[in-house]
């Protein structure tokens, strides 16, 4: 069956299409999933990376990236393959963010910046702390490394997050706590976190946690 020859094919159709290498069943994938993920990459992508980086090139390697890994793609329910679409989008937006945080043109945290005279061996530290970091964050949830690139990478204020998030601030706040604990347990020891200068208390976000 090829889902493409009728008129309105489902989306699981036209996966199962391109699975099998049609290319028609990807293009009609890419236009049924643009804007909306369009819309995910630009509220996420942060103010200093979007300086850097163009929306539509973040799009289009989400894509490019999205259909290589297609065979290993699960069908699970009608909003599943957009899910898994802005997932590859983030773990995306952290590549590019590690990569112009090595131009010198993004600042992971303070202590990131290299000193004057600093030595090749504290460099390869560092570096390895942003390896471990970036490894630890790969293990975390979907919605765990979101709200942690968000509020702690991205340095957006809890209300933005709440907005980007779709959630209350209250919620993010909760949600915030369980992520960092997540995350230390795979990283260890937070004082060493290349993360920005701020405390990783999410009760110190600087704003009132009050509820809706």
């Amino acid at each position: 069956m090829i889902a493409t020859m009728s008129r309105d094919p489902s989306t699981q159709d036209l996966i199962r299409d391109a699975q099998s290498g049609l290319a028609e069943a990807r293009a009609l994938l890419i236009e049924r999933h643009r804007a909306p993920l369009r819309d995910h990459i630009r509220a996420r992508i942060g103010n200093h990376l979007k300086t850097r980086v163009e929306v539509e090139d973040v799009l289009q390697e989400t894509f490019a990236k999205a259909f290589d890994l297609l065979p290993t793609f699960g069908w699970r329910g009608e909003d599943s393959f957009l899910q898994w679409l802005r997932r590859i989008s983030l773990n995306e937006i952290l590549r590019l963010a590690k990569r112009e945080r090595r131009r010198g043109f993004i600042s992971i945290d303070a202590a990131a910046e290299p000193a004057a005279g600093s030595s090749p061996s504290h460099e390869a530290r560092r570096e390895e702390r942003f390896a471990r970091l970036e490894a630890a964050l790969g293990g975390l949830s979907p919605e765990h490394r979101e709200v942690i690139v968000l509020a702690r990478i991205q340095g957006l204020r809890l209300a933005e997050v709440a907005k980007r998030m779709g959630r209350t601030p209250n919620a993010v706040a909760q949600l915030l706590g369980r992520a960092l604990a997540k995350l230390k347990e795979a990283f260890g020891e937070t004082e060493s976190l290349s993360l920005p200068p701020r405390s990783l208390d999410p009760s110190n976000d600087g704003e009132s946690r009050d509820g809706p």
